[in-house]
């Protein structure tokens, strides 16, 4: 019988559901979000498909909403993924970042996605640190490696 190998979460505490950069919040991703999700993975689809694996056909929104579902259930969610949307001061979704607890002791994957209309402004990095970060401070995590 196969086993999910330990990860990089200390068990019993979860990511922060929310940090605040300002001009940009990094949150878990929220009922409420699924077709703002839908139309940025749509629209940025071109872009998506040659890199992130979930998007090598077009998603449809149902699958979307099984895939949000099982997020809504834990944090994380069952997988070991803490999937969280960026957005902009005015509420707009400009990418998404996962931080996947799945890949081995200490070690976190990172995915993360920028909408197409958004691209080369520098939210993506500057999105990805504080998430990261959150462990040590808290601590959260037990990672000595993060995989993109």
């Amino acid at each position: 019988m196969k086993t999910k190998p330990s990860g990089a979460f200390v068990p019993g505490v979860a990511p922060p559901e929310n940090v605040d950069l300002g001009d940009l919040v990094v949150r878990r991703f929220a009922p409420d979000d699924l077709m703002a999700r839908f139309a940025a993975v749509t629209k940025s689809y071109p872009a998506l498909h040659q890199w992130m694996e979930w998007a090598s056909e077009p998603i449809t929104l149902e699958q979307l909403r099984a895939r949000a579902k099982a997020m809504e259930m834990s944090w994380p969610a069952p997988d070991g993924t803490c999937g969280y949307g960026i957005f902009g001061s005015s509420g707009t979704l400009l990418g998404a970042i996962g931080l996947h607890d799945s890949i081995g002791p200490g070690a976190l994957e990172i995915g993360y996605w920028c909408h197409i209309e958004h691209v080369g402004r520098g939210i993506i990095c500057r999105a990805l640190w504080p998430p990261s970060r959150a462990g040590p401070a808290r601590p959260l995590l037990v990672a000595d490696r993060l995989d993109t």
